[in-house]
Formats: C-alpha cells, sequence, structure tokens
C-alpha cells in the first residue's frame, strides 16, 4: 500500500521513523493512524531493505545495485555513503517512476490520497450501510486533511 492510501502525507512518509512504526498502528506527533498486518508487513520490508535495484531492476548500468544503509527514516536514500531520508525530489521522482512502469498518468501522490480516502468511505459504507458526517470527519483525521466534512463528502461520494 502507498503512503496515501494509510492517510500519510508526503511529508509524514518523507519524515516516517522506524520508531513510529508498530505492529497495528503508526504513532506520530499529533495523531495515530491504524495499519493492516499487510502494510506493518510492506513497511518492515522496507525498512529491512538492503539494496536498491536501479530502474526497477531494468537498467542497462554497470552497477544496477545501490546499499541501503541502515537509517532511522523508512524512506532512506540509496547509495554507499549516504544516511538519512529521501528527499521530496526523490520521492516525487520514484513515484514518476511507478507512473511510467505501470504506463498510468493518473498515478500521482494526489489521486492515490484521494483514492484511499474513497476507500475507507466504501469500507464504512460496507460495513454500516452509509457514510455518516462523523465517519466523513474522521476520514478527514485519518487523511490529516481540515476540509470540512460536506466538503469530503462532496469529493467522495459519487464514488462510493
Amino acid at each position: 500500500p502507498s503512503h496515501d492510501m494509510i492517510g500519510l502525507t508526503r511529508s509524514e512518509a518523507i519524515d516516517l521513523k522506524v520508531a513510529d512504526v508498530h505492529e497495528d498502528k503508526i504513532i506520530l506527533q499529533d495523531r495515530t493512524i491504524d495499519i493492516t498486518p499487510r502494510t506493518y508487513q510492506v513497511i518492515r520490508d522496507a525498512i529491512e531493505q538492503t539494496v536498491y535495484l536501479k530502474g526497477n531492476g531494468e537498467t542497462d548500468a554497470n552497477n544496477p545495485m545501490l546499499e541501503i544503509n541502515p537509517s532511522e527514516y523508512v524512506l532512506r536514500v540509496a547509495g554507499k555513503t549516504k544516511f538519512g531520508q529521501i528527499t521530496v525530489q526523490s520521492y516525487l521522482a520514484r513515484f514518476n517512476k511507478i507512473k511510467s512502469w505501470i504506463d498510468n498518468p493518473y498515478i500521482t501522490p494526489t489521486n492515490v490520497r484521494v483514492s484511499g480516502q474513497i476507500h475507507a468511505a466504501k469500507e464504512i459504507k460496507e460495513r454500516n450501510g452509509e457514510v455518516t458526517r462523523e465517519d466523513y470527519i474522521e476520514i478527514g483525521k485519518r487523511f490529516n486533511s481540515n476540509a470540512l466534512p460536506h466538503m469530503i463528502k462532496a469529493k467522495l461520494e459519487s464514488y462510493i
């Protein structure tokens, strides 16, 4: 799952530290986000990754692999002498590579984030038969949106 599907903003994803991730939740400075076992495993796999394959393994480069050094951050830079978190530019470049690999121009951080909100609303509707004002407030909190509940509803209701 993308960070946007679980409710992290771009800056929260870039700043996410290993210590923030727990088996059933991510604990941030100002909020907690529940996560599934599958999401936890994907994050753990990212934390434990020690090699980065250039071009998703599809490259003619002489050295197609880069080491990834241990770091307190989940999303890290690759390179023998590099430590720490990725930059916004690297984050966006990785998103653009994914967009290209799957040949879908609509894969943007914003669209993935909205799809996470739609997914959350659909789950609520399937479980409860409707999505209430309080549910839209909770979706806003989960996705760190300061939009009013009626604005969130207007954006999502045609998709659910």
